[in-house]
């Protein structure tokens, strides 16, 4: 009888205990399906065949097989002094990709022993992807060979350069120099006293903190080589005179045609690219980024009798982001109106009267009909003979030619109708194409 009534309850209840004959349960809601697991990037393989292909009495050289996906990688290398029996220098340097990857530790003292591993690394390099490092390989610098003299261990002057600013200080970066045991860093900001900095080899950086706003830094580095019982000093860097803020540059303006102006500017030391501004008439203020070479801008469609305002001011490489300079004075430029006319075939012949060289040229108006002037100039040993003429089309794309003398009618004669060069310039505010200076050997004869 249990059995009976068990089989009949299931029935009556369904599956899962639920009754086919009452209505589900409507606050039951089906389970959401699991969100899926973001794809998280992997770092690159492990590098191999790290091996020791080079040493001198300062250097030692690895290099291991190219990782691919790698977009650079990280060493660390930890030295032993001879002798010391401690570690008392480490490092950690970034090697960025080669189809043969290597790197050289120098500046190391003879009889130095230095652990070196070697991970790949990709990604950005604000939050890069880094592979285990390789189990470390050492090696041993040679022994200092004994012909080695005190003339020829003198390092070289390193270069300095500014690698960037913040608002209250700037960060200097030099160049490695062989052989260097250590360098000495010399600063001072603006009236205050000189301070040394003694840095070890592979120190190859110094930023200079506490500076005031607008104070100028000059500093100056030079490389160290350790003898028995001292250190022998090299030649100290060109001194760097780096301000907070980068001076306003000068903004020049190259001959400007009806359609374009061209902007040109002397080279802002420390500077490592510039920002132009300019508006041309009514239109919005347009900001152009340029590069520390880019030393010209040519602002171009515009049309001709179009005011044109524009500034300049270079930029450097801060840490915390770029560090804008002065702006330079504003320059203003009017781009000449569209040309009017045309001048062309020009053409030299000589008449007995009155008697010289005279000139003669086609035109053709492109504007409107009106009268228009043109002055010119002959040149001949230093004088000068000022000439006005005029022509007078009807009708646009009417032609016609003009035919003028420094000697005659019109003209300041100065040179007796002989000319060297002529200079031909409109005389009233509108364009002339073909308008220019012109020797007379490369006019044609009539």
């Amino acid at each position: 009888m249990k059995t009976f009534l068990s089989l009949a309850l299931a029935i009556f209840l369904g599956p899962g205990g639920d009754s086919p004959f009452l209505p589900a349960n409507p606050s039951a809601p089906a389970p959401a399906p699991a969100p899926p697991h973001p794809i998280q990037p992997e770092p690159p393989a492990t590098p191999t065949g790290l091996a020791v292909s080079a040493t001198t009495d300062t250097t030692i050289t690895w290099t291991w097989n190219p990782v691919e996906g790698a977009t650079h990688y990280v060493v660390r290398h930890d030295l032993v002094e001879a002798g010391a029996g401690e570690i008392f220098a480490e490092g950690t340097a970034v090697i960025p990709p080669a189809p043969e990857p290597a790197y050289t530790a120098r500046g190391l003292a003879p009889a130095t022993t230095v652990h070196f591993r070697v991970a790949a690394a990709s990604g950005p390099a604000s939050a890069p992807l880094i592979s285990d490092f390789t189990a470390r390989v050492s090696a041993v610098t040679d022994v200092s060979h004994p012909s080695r003299t005190l003339a020829n261990a003198l390092p070289d002057a390193p270069t300095l350069r500014v690698e960037g600013t913040s608002a209250s200080s700037i960060a200097f970066t030099w160049t490695e120099v062989e052989a260097a045991t250590g360098y000495e860093f010399e600063y001072a900001a603006g009236s205050a006293p000189t301070v040394q900095i003694d840095l070890r080899p592979l120190d190859l950086s110094h930023t200079v903190s506490g500076i005031q706003p607008d104070t100028e830094v000059r500093a100056r580095v030079r490389a160290r080589v350790r003898q028995t019982d001292s250190n022998l000093p090299g030649e100290w860097s060109a001194i760097l005179k780096v301000p907070q803020t980068l001076p306003a540059p000068t903004l020049e303006v190259e001959s400007p045609s009806p359609s374009s102006v061209s902007f040109t500017w002397a080279e802002v030391e420390h500077a490592t690219g510039y920002e132009l501004a300019y508006a041309a008439g009514s239109a919005p203020t347009v900001h152009i980024d340029l590069r520390p070479l880019d030393l010209s801008y040519t602002v171009s469609e515009i049309e001709g009798g179009t005011e044109v305002r524009a500034r300049l001011r270079a930029r450097l490489r801060g840490m915390d982001g770029i560090a804008p300079g002065k702006w330079s004075a504003i320059r203003t430029v009017t781009t000449p109106p569209p040309p009017s006319y045309r001048i062309h075939n020009l053409r030299k012949h000589w008449e007995n009267y009155p008697p010289g060289l005279h000139l003669q040229f086609d035109w053709i108006a492109l504007g409107q009909p009106r009268e228009y002037w043109l002055a010119v100039k002959f040149h001949h040993e230093g004088l000068v003979s000022e000439c006005n003429t005029w022509f007078s089309p009807s009708a646009p794309e009417e032609t016609g030619s003009v035919s003028v003398s420094p000697n005659r009618g019109g003209c300041d004669p100065e040179n007796s109708g002989h000319w060297n060069s002529v200079s031909i310039q409109p005389a009233d505010g509108f364009g002339c194409e073909g308008c220019g200076t012109f020797e007379s050997a490369l006019i044609r004869d009539r």
